[in-house]
């Protein structure tokens, strides 16, 4: 076994022992061992209060002035940067109820929280600008008579979705996305007479949202 040589006083192999043998908390310029309970304390209850100002931006600091891999924003600050940057456009186009006797268009809806992409005239919606959309159609229909009526959703005069005889009560939904490079794209609800029928309409709805 190797021989080590303590080049230290009795007394301060003592105040070396009495530190080892009492551990205690961590705290700047402590000199002592640190107990590991403690340090597991601290660092299981680490806070804002325990980081350092220039490592933590705030709410009111925001982070848009803070683009750097360096610092840590807080949920607030977070929460304000999305509330007050990020914005998803959606256009929306209601319907509460009415009928249709002949083959013709769902008309005269009313226009929420449009963002100024898309307007309805005569029952089309005209949706204008590039981008990649979202449409979601739905409502709810029935028909009577003795003859039918074909629901169709319908993109640029084509139909995308087709219920032959809506017959009895149903909610009819339907969603389906669309890639515009320039120019505009149309939207509507058709309905198709075969015979003498009514087609009846409520809470109809169409939801045009611009993902990019």
């Amino acid at each position: 076994m190797s021989t080590v040589q303590l080049n230290f006083s009795g007394a301060e192999i003592n105040s070396l022992l009495s530190k080892v043998d009492t551990p205690t908390a961590p705290a700047s310029g402590n000199t002592n061992m640190i107990n590991s309970g403690q340090v597991f304390t601290a660092v299981n209850n680490l806070d804002v209060n325990n980081i350092a100002a220039t490592t933590l931006v705030t709410e009111s600091e925001g982070i848009g002035s803070n683009d750097n891999d360096t610092t840590i924003p807080t949920s607030a600050a977070v929460k304000d940067y999305v509330d007050t940057n990020v914005t998803v456009p959606v256009a929306s186009f209601t319907k509460a109820s009415g009928t249709l006797t002949a083959t013709g268009l769902i008309t005269s809806y009313t226009e929420v929280d449009t963002t100024g992409f898309a307007a309805e005239s005569s029952g089309t919606i005209t949706v204008t600008g590039a981008g990649t959309y979202l449409v979601n159609f739905g409502g709810i229909f029935s028909e009577g008579g003795s003859g039918s009526f074909d629901l169709q959703y319908r993109v640029d005069g084509a139909s995308v979705m087709n219920r032959t005889s809506t017959g009895d009560q149903e909610t009819i939904s339907y969603s389906l996305p669309k890639v515009i490079s320039s120019g505009t794209f149309t939207i509507d609800i058709r309905g198709a007479e075969s015979g003498v029928s009514t087609l009846t309409f409520s809470d109809v709805r169409v939801d045009i949202i611009k993902l990019a």
